[in-house]
C-alpha cells in the first residue's frame, strides 16, 4: 500500500510502471533461482550456530586461522538466510523484490515509459553482481539514502529516519563504511551548496556515525571494515573485487557513455551534491565490478533529469521528436532482448547450480568415509562445504581473503596468500599439506591434456584418485 500511495504523489502512470517492476522481478528471479552463491553456505551455517550457540568469538569453520577473532558482521542477515533457507523459490524472489525496491527509489521521482530502455539497460548492468546475494541489500540502503539526498523535502522530513537505518545496516552488511561516507560527503556537498552548515544536519550525521557503534562487537566492526576497503590485494585476486576496467561489460559500457554525454553536455544543470556524489560512485564502480551497482543505482536518479532537459531542448522540432520517440522504441526493444541474453549467457557460462558447479556427489562420498586428515578443496567450494560438510573444516572460504594476523605457529597467518601458494608451488604445498595434515583434496575437474595442473602435479607426487564424477575428483595421500 506504501508503494502504491507513493506512486500516485509521484503521478506516475500506475499500470506502465507496474509491468515495468514485474518485468524487473522475472528477470532478477530468473537469474538466481536454483543459482547457488558461492558465499551462501557458510552464511546459512553461521546463522544456525548463531541461533544454537551465539555469536561464535573466533573462526568456526577453518583449520587454517581457527583462533582468528572472526566478527560477523552479517549475523543478522545470516539469521534469516538460515530460517529461511529451506523454503522453495523463496529467497529469490525476496532479492528480486529487494534488487528492484532499490531501482523503484530512483525511477518514482521521474518515471516515463520512453526511459524502459535506461531501466532495463541498469537491470543489465547490475545483473552479473545480481543473486542471493547480502550485498543486494546494501544497493536498498544506498538507494534510500539517495532519495533523500536528492530532494531536499525529503531530507528536511526524513532525515531523522538515518540513524535508525543505520542501526539496521551495521547489523545486517558490512558496506554500512560506504554509507558513513556517503552521508559525510552529503554534509560536505551540501554545506558548499548551500553555503551554510545546519546544526541539525550535523546532529544527523553525528548520531548516524554513533549508531554504527551499536552492534555486538562495538568499534571492533570497523576493524573488519577497513580490512576489506583497504586491501589493495583483495582487487586482483578474487574475481568479484578485479577493477570494472577488466571485466567487459557490454551494458556498462553503453550506460556509462550514455550518462557521461549527458552529464557534460547539462554539468551546469545539476548540483554539486549530484555531481559529487555520482563521480565517487563511478570511481567506485571502478575500482571493482562488485561496486558498479552502486554507480548505476546514482545514475537511475540523474540520468533521467538529464534526458528530460534534452527533450525540453527539442520538443518544438516535431521531426526529430518523432525520430526520438522511434529510437526510445528501438532502445527499449534492444535492451529488453539484452537482459535476455544477459540470461541465457549466465546460465551457459557461470552455472552455479548445485548439480553442475559444486562437488554434491562428492560429499555424499565424503560424509560415509570421513577422512580422519583435513581436506584441500577450491576456493570457491569453501562456503558449500561450510553448509553440507560441516563435520570437517576447510582450509578457505570465502570471509577469508583479507584476514591477517600474527598466528600461533599451527595456523597461518593469511590463508589466501597461503592457499595460492599450496596450487603455484610443489614444494610449498609438501610445506603446508605438511603442517595441517592434509590427506585429502577435492577439486574440480580439470580439461584434458592442461599441462602442468594442480591435478597431475598431484599425482607425480604419489596422490591417488579415490572418488571421481562429471563435476569434482577426490585424492587421497596413502
Amino acid at each position: 500500500m506504501g508503494i502504491i500511495k507513493l506512486v500516485k504523489k509521484r503521478n506516475a502512470p500506475f499500470l506502465p510502471l507496474f509491468g515495468l517492476l514485474f518485468v524487473l522481478t522475472v528477470l532478477f528471479f530468473l537469474k538466481t533461482v536454483g543459482q547457488i552463491d558461492t558465499d551462501f553456505g557458510w552464511h546459512v551455517q553461521i546463522g544456525e550456530i548463531i541461533l544454537s550457540s551465539g555469536l561464535p568469538k573466533t573462526d568456526p569453520f577453518s583449520y587454517t586461522m581457527s583462533s582468528f577473532p572472526f566478527i560477523d558482521h552479517e549475523y543478522l542477515s545470516n539469521i534469516v538466510l538460515y530460517v529461511l533457507s529451506n523454503v522453495p523459490f523463496f529467497l529469490p524472489f525476496i532479492f528480486s523484490f529487494i534488487a528492484v525496491l532499490s531501482f523503484l527509489f530512483a525511477i518514482i521521482r521521474t518515471f516515463n515509459k520512453y526511459l524502459f530502455g535506461v531501466y532495463f539497460f541498469s537491470a543489465a548492468a547490475v545483473m552479473p553482481a545480481f543473486g542471493v546475494r547480502l550485498q543486494v541489500l546494501s544497493w536498498l540502503f544506498v538507494s534510500v539514502l539517495l532519495f533523500l539526498f536528492f530532494d531536499d523535502n525529503k531530507w528536511k522530513k526524513f532525515k531523522y529516519f538515518i540513524p535508525p537505518v543505520f542501526i539496521l545496516w551495521v547489523n545486517m552488511h558490512g558496506s554500512i563504511g560506504l554509507g558513513v561516507f556517503l552521508l559525510v560527503l552529503f554534509l560536505l556537498f551540501k554545506t558548499i551548496q548551500d553555503k551554510k552548515l545546519k546544526l541539525t544536519d550535523i546532529f544527523v550525521v553525528a548520531l548516524s556515525i554513533f549508531a554504527t557503534f551499536i552492534n555486538p562487537y562495538g568499534w571492533r566492526i570497523w576493524a573488519e571494515v577497513f580490512s576489506q576497503a583497504f586491501d589493495a590485494r583483495l582487487r586482483f585476486s578474487v574475481m568479484e573485487w578485479l577493477p570494472a576496467l577488466l571485466v567487459f561489460n557490454f551494458a556498462t559500457l553503453v550506460l556509462f557513455s550514455l550518462s557521461f554525454v549527458f552529464v557534460f553536455k547539462y554539468r551546469k544543470k545539476l548540483t554539486i551534491t549530484k555531481i559529487g556524489i555520482y563521480f565517487f560512485l563511478l570511481f567506485l564502480g571502478l575500482s571493482s565490478v562488485r561496486h558498479i551497482p552502486f554507480w548505476v543505482i546514482v545514475n537511475l536518479y540523474i540520468l533521467p533529469d538529464l534526458l528530460r532537459y534534452f527533450w525540453k531542448d527539442f520538443r518544438k522540432d516535431k521531426i526529430f521528436m518523432q525520430r526520438l520517440i522511434f529510437f526510445s522504441r528501438i532502445f527499449t526493444l534492444s535492451s529488453f532482448i539484452l537482459c535476455f541474453v544477459y540470461l541465457i549467457f549466465f546460465w551457459a557460462a557461470f552455472s552455479y547450480l548445485e548439480t553442475d558447479f559444486y562437488p554434491q556427489k562428492a560429499v555424499m562420498y565424503l560424509q560415509k568415509n570421513i577422512p580422519d586428515k583435513q581436506i584441500f578443496s577450491s576456493y570457491e567450494w569453501g562456503g558449500y562445504l561450510d553448509w553440507k560438510l560441516p563435520q570437517k573444516k576447510v582450509f578457505i572460504d570465502g570471509r577469508m581473503p583479507s584476514w591477517k594476523k600474527n598466528a600461533p605457529k599451527n595456523e597461518s597467518n593469511n590463508a589466501l596468500e597461503d592457499y595460492e601458494n599450496a596450487i603455484a608451488s610443489v614444494s610449498k604445498r609438501r610445506i603446508l599439506f605438511k603442517k595441517y595434515n592434509i590427506g585429502v583434496v577435492l577439486w574440480p575437474i580439470e580439461k584434458k591434456n592442461k599441462k602442468n595442473s594442480f591435478l597431475s602435479s598431484l599425482k607425480k607426487d604419489k596422490w591417488k584418485e579415490v572418488y571421481k564424477d562429471s563435476v569434482s575428483v577426490i585424492l587421497k595421500n596413502f
